[in-house]
């Protein structure tokens, strides 16, 4: 949704979750021990693509949310 939402609310919405979805996973996964990072290594290399489409993207929420 925060990638081909038509609506700037839904979008702006989507957006702030994503946001905070990474935000939580960064703190869970910087208290895990160094040798089990596997996890943190798959979720990220999925969220990575949409985080630097999200910071490219036209609108400006976004675009800040993610400098």
């Amino acid at each position: 949704m925060a990638l081909s939402s038509g609506n700037r609310q839904t979008k702006v919405a989507a957006c702030e979750l994503v946001h905070s979805l990474v935000l939580l996973l960064l703190g869970c996964f910087a208290t895990q021990p160094e040798g089990n990072q596997k996890p943190a290594d798959l979720v990220f290399k999925k969220l990575f693509p949409v985080l630097l489409k999200l910071s490219v993207d036209i609108e400006l929420v976004s675009t800040i949310l993610y400098q």
